[in-house]
């Protein structure tokens, strides 16, 4: 782990959120495993962190295996700090289908700030 690297795991197991930085005032929270009850609070202190210390954060859930509601709550509130602070916060549009398709049936695949990056 590099000295741009920080780690955030609170409990060790099948989840991780990485906060990389990505240039000046940039990161990538890169986050693995199952977002749900146990690890939604692991991966709002990451993206806490990046939040404050970044203009611009990208939320990759590409190796996300499973989101329930909690994680999806997580993600929302994160959205919403980021727009009241004047952050750019965006989620790589890259999901495994199970998380896409959560995006889709709660009719937020519209409004969240996807990007491709």
């Amino acid at each position: 782990m590099g000295p741009s690297d920080q780690r955030v795991e609170v409990l060790p197991g099948p989840f991780e959120a990485r906060i990389i930085s990505s240039g000046t005032r940039a990161v990538r929270v890169v986050v693995s495993g199952d977002l749900d009850l146990a690890s939604a609070p692991q991966l709002d202190v990451a993206l806490r962190q990046a939040l404050a210390i970044a203009n611009d954060v990208v939320l990759d859930l590409a190796q996300v295996r499973f989101i329930d509601s909690t994680g999806l709550y997580t993600i929302l509130g994160a959205v919403r700090e980021a727009d009241s602070t004047g952050v750019t916060l965006r989620v790589s549009s890259d999901l495994r289908p199970q998380v896409a398709r959560l995006f889709q049936l709660v009719g937020l695949e519209g409004t969240m700030p996807f990007a491709d990056v």
